[in-house]
């Protein structure tokens, strides 16, 4: 569930390529599938480059600042987790990866900024809902863009049920545009295949 909510904000720096805006967006999520006790850190910690592909959390999350390209430190609240307990949204943000076999990148948006979080979940869910295919076959699980048919990643299930990949933040190639512009958040690249090690 997500309610969202706008505060009076002043306008300030905010490192990052980050939006500046005069409004404050309040977030409060419910992940009640999603259990803190896997995921919680002290914040500040880097995450690594390892995501857990996700079918109980709604919205993607990462707790490392330096993995986001755009960051809207407007985007406030907290989540809940399965287990009760809640910790404090810092902002909204996208994450561009590069892709394993080709200088394609893929730009993953709306992933929510949790400094205490310690690991980086993409929700299954949320990629549905943009034009994303997920589907799980024995011990694979297989995420296709449904207009082109395109693979953007295919991950083994690991011993303990969890489906997990590595992947490396990019720099932007585009010599003209930017990430807000619809070409460049486009089918740029895919993802392809992990171990889930």
């Amino acid at each position: 569930m997500l309610t969202v909510a706008e505060l009076q904000k002043p306008i300030e720096q905010v490192p990052i390529q980050a939006q500046v805006s005069e409004k404050r967006e309040a977030v409060n999520l419910n992940e009640h599938r999603v259990f803190l006790e896997l995921h919680l850190t002290g914040g500040g910690t880097s995450t690594g480059n390892f995501w857990y592909l996700d079918n109980g959390a709604s919205n993607h999350m990462t707790g490392d600042l330096n993995k986001f390209k755009e960051l809207d430190h407007g985007v406030v609240g907290r989540v809940r987790f399965g287990d009760g307990s809640a910790v404090e949204i810092m902002g909204k943000g996208s994450i561009l990866f590069q892709c394993k076999t080709s200088n394609d990148q893929w730009l993953l948006r709306d992933v929510y900024y949790i400094p205490k979080l310690k690991s980086n979940l993409v929700s299954l869910g949320q990629l549905t809902e943009i034009g994303y295919k997920v589907t799980l076959d024995e011990d694979c699980l297989e995420v296709l863009d449904k207009m082109s048919g395109r693979l953007l990643m295919k991950v083994q299930r690991s011993i303990n049920r969890m489906y997990k990949i590595h992947l490396k933040l990019a720099e932007p190639v585009c010599l003209m545009g930017s990430l807000e512009e619809p070409a460049w958040c486009g089918m740029l690249g895919w993802v392809m295949s992990t171990s889930g090690q």
